[in-house]
């Protein structure tokens, strides 16, 4: 694994790990708040624990920033310093701290000449953020319908201070009323936690494995990710092991309602997967793990929707349906399928469904039954802010048609290679009516045109 600090900072480079929905990330200011904040509250800087579930979608999901103990009333910024893969080293005070991974749902805390504080900064409508003590060396932090947490005391003690009730103002409170958990050195002025992030219950381990053996895992795990990408020039050696550490660390591991490892695309905010980004995360790997590529393919497949139409956005915790994304994916599955990524039995698997999400734009986005297929909003097209949409929705647009082209001649492909002649016939000849009319429409001779497909203006 590269030696030095992989990570600049914490704010555009969230560290996480391979399948973890845990990700420690920096709020600044004078930077741009990505998060809806609660209204009333002002997000302090500093470094947070984020909780990139679905759950949190389009939320606030900072759930603990860490912070120095309170020294003669004034609380000291805990600040980075160095991150790797395996290892995230901060400055706390006059001390230290160093987090690892013992798995993905917890995180292994240490520190030396100085404490922690954890303060819960999770918000909740339900008023459901509680804490209990299991033991005498670990607390279970009860986030309402979020994932919850149990913090396990190695060596030094923790002190906590918590309301015990249920109380709708305490969830829309002050900072100061959130729970509070204090991190505090033992003998040899140091200390050490295990922080465990779980759905509905857990139990608290008698036994945990060295710190520096769950530092060895991580590495291994990482350099074997690392070793199975392709080799970069020398000069390019260390920002192309950042960019494998960003694909390896935005993977969650398959829960609740996504039955796949998916590739997020990002753990700061945009915490989701989107039913055409996941296209490019599949190309990505298509070379280096197929099994992983195709499973980023077959994401919103898994979750179709009843008439064809693919879902906007996936994530753990259901699907949105409002927009859809452009039918990129016949262009993608060629591309898959000349890497040699998916099976006979897989291209049979998705056939009848790229079939039905074809068929799904034919449709229902025709509106004006002109052969041309539509936009009806600008978050359709993957393109929000386009000017081209300013003339007017629904708009009918080159790039759509081309993509539908391009998917009805893929369809065509995978139909001869199942042996199922007709369909390729049938596909071949719907692809090419469909680019007579993208020519004779939308071609002026010059450029491509957009159409609004109601009062028939084009962009100018």
């Amino acid at each position: 694994m590269p030696s030095g600090s992989m990570l600049t900072d914490l704010f555009s480079e969230p560290w996480s790990h391979r399948g973890s929905y845990m990700a420690v990330s920096e709020l600044t200011r004078g930077r741009p708040d990505p998060w809806d904040c609660p209204p009333g509250r002002n997000v302090e800087s500093g470094i947070y624990l984020h909780d990139v579930s679905g759950g949190r979608f389009w939320k606030w999901n900072g759930v603990f920033r860490f912070e120095a103990p309170e020294t003669g009333g004034a609380s000291e910024h805990v600040r980075f310093r160095s991150a790797t893969p395996a290892l995230l080293n901060l400055s706390c005070g006059g001390g230290t701290i160093e987090l690892t991974w013992d798995g993905p749902d917890t995180i292994r805390i240490r520190g030396k000449g100085n404490g922690l504080r954890l303060r819960v900064t999770s918000t909740d409508e339900l008023g459901s953020v509680l804490a209990f003590p299991r033991d005498d060396r670990s607390w279970r932090f009860h986030m309402g319908p979020a994932p919850h947490y149990l913090v396990e005391c190695l060596t030094g003690s923790v002190q906590v201070a918590a309301q015990r009730a249920r109380t709708i103002e305490h969830s829309h409170g002050s900072e100061s009323e959130q729970p509070v958990i204090d991190i505090v050195p033992g003998p040899g002025d140091s200390f050490e936690v295990a922080l465990v992030q779980y759905q509905s219950e857990t139990k608290a381990s008698r036994e945990h494995r060295p710190f520096d053996t769950c530092v060895r895992e991580v590495e291994n795990d990482f350099t074997q990710w690392l070793t199975t990408q392709p080799p970069a020039p020398k000069e390019y050696s260390a920002s192309a092991a950042r960019a494998v550490y960003v694909m390896w660390a935005s993977i969650v591991k398959p829960r609740a309602v996504l039955r796949r490892p998916a590739m997020l695309m990002s753990k700061n905010w945009m915490h989701a997967v989107w039913s055409w980004d996941h296209c490019f995360n599949a190309i990505g790997l298509s070379t280096v793990d197929p099994g992983l590529s195709w499973d980023q393919y077959m994401l919103p497949f898994d979750m179709q929707g009843p008439t064809g139409a693919l879902p906007d956005v996936v994530h753990d915790g259901g699907v949105m349906f409002g927009f859809v994304k452009p039918p990129v994916h016949g262009w993608t599955l060629a591309r898959l399928v000349r890497a040699g990524v998916p099976t006979v039995e897989q291209l049979s698997e998705v056939y009848p469904q790229l079939c039905r999400w074809t068929t799904w734009y034919l449709d229902y986005r025709d509106d004006n039954r002109d052969g041309l297929c539509e936009y009806f909003h600008a978050c359709d097209s993957g393109l929000d802010n386009a000017s081209c949409f300013d003339m007017g929705l629904p708009a009918t647009g080159p790039d759509l048609a081309a993509y539908l082209i391009l998917q009805m001649h893929t369809l065509a492909d995978v139909a001869a290679k199942l042996g199922v002649e007709s369909d390729a016939f049938t596909w071949r000849k719907r692809a090419q009516s469909m680019l007579a009319e993208l020519i004779d429409r939308l071609w002026d001779g010059e450029r491509f045109l957009v159409e609004n497909a109601g009062t028939g203006r084009v962009n100018e």
